[in-house]
């Protein structure tokens, strides 16, 4: 009975932070003037909370190979800062995030390789 219980705990205590729900948590002003200034699809209004969180799950979950360093991020990085909403430059739409090296949940490999320790685009919204 040991012998089968202590791999599944060894690979839980090993792998349970990696598994982490990711934390989003949003910069005052985050959506202040130019810094939100797009339209959710369809509608009249530039994004909410809750539709930014919606939006990054969905680029997150989406399979999509991406060499974007913005979804790299997204994806191994398990605390998420939005600096900015759903805003335009000349590369296009996007959302601005960050993933500060020093938070506990960022404190994984994977996390680290592609962190550039700036701000970083998803694009898309």
């Amino acid at each position: 009975m040991m012998k089968k219980v202590l791999p599944v705990l060894l690979a839980a205590l090993l792998c349970g932070p990696a598994m982490a729900a990711q934390e989003v948590v949003f910069k005052p002003g985050w959506d202040k003037g130019d810094n939100n200034d797009l339209n959710y699809p369809g509608g009249a209004r530039p994004y909410t909370q809750k539709q930014v969180e919606t939006f990054l799950k969905g680029r997150k979950d989406s399979g999509v190979t991406d060499t974007d360093t913005g979804i790299n991020v997204l994806r191994a990085c398990n605390h998420i800062e939005v600096q900015k909403g759903c805003h335009l430059d000349r590369d296009g739409r996007h959302v601005t995030i960050y993933a500060k090296g020093s938070h506990p949940k960022n404190q994984l490999l994977a996390c680290e390789k592609v962190n550039q320790g700036h701000a970083v685009h998803v694009y898309g919204c």
